[in-house]
């Protein structure tokens, strides 16, 4: 019993004092070809719906669904930015978000990500959670893929925490392969920072272990 206690605390104390004192995130950076598939079964809309959002106008959903949410989703739009999301009986599910243009995040972790040509990038993916573990991130993903291939776009981006292992590990599924790049965020209260690093966390040949999950680093590093 006392283990499980003192690492329960320890944990704690971590937590606390990333939320409270500092805390250095690295944030790695993903790839994939937009005609290389995912291997992963087809899927049928059944009652979803997927929407395209391209103006303040197209927001209502997800303005009703995420009231707090609001100045961020306008902001986006209005600097050029693609809002897709999905809905059921009338009721959001999921989103994120996509451009072809270069983006400086000045809310989350204040780095700036470059796109190249023929390139999208997509962020703040959020799903509610009474649908995590479905497959409606797989749904909005294909239906985003699908609205950019038909711009003559080949690659899809995209950046997440070494932390968010959930998210690195559908994006691995779905054949997004880590790249050579990666960002410290610094936060203290009231401030957030980040610089360009070299890669500390590869996890593109992740393998579980019993002691959670061991990265290795790609052949050849």
């Amino acid at each position: 019993m006392a283990g499980p206690s003192k690492r329960s605390f320890a944990s704690r104390l971590r937590k606390a004092f990333r939320d409270h004192v500092y805390d250095v995130d690295h944030v790695l950076y993903f790839e994939k070809p937009l005609d290389g598939g995912d291997n992963l079964r087809p899927l049928a809309a059944g009652d979803r719906v997927a929407h395209i959002a391209t103006s303040v106008d197209d927001l209502g959903p997800l303005i009703d669904a995420f009231p707090k949410r609001a100045g961020y989703f306008r902001e986006y739009v209005s600097r050029g930015i693609t809002a897709f999301y999905a809905t059921k009986d009338g009721k959001v599910l999921a989103y994120v978000f996509g451009t072809t243009e270069d983006f400086y995040d000045r809310h989350l972790w204040k780095n700036t990500v470059t796109v190249p040509p023929r390139h999208f990038f997509h962020f703040a993916g959020f799903v509610v959670p009474s649908s995590r573990g479905s497959s409606v991130s797989l749904y909005l993903l294909r239906k985003m893929y699908e609205h950019f291939r038909k711009q003559g776009i080949s690659t899809a981006i995209t950046t997440i925490s070494s932390r968010n292992v959930p998210s690195w590990r559908l994006c691995l599924k779905l054949g997004y392969v880590q790249k050579p790049l990666a960002w410290d965020v610094y936060n203290v209260p009231g401030f957030t920072w980040s610089r360009p690093v070299p890669v500390r966390t590869w996890v593109t040949r992740a393998k579980k272990t019993g002691a959670g999950t061991k990265a290795e680093a790609p052949t050849g590093r």
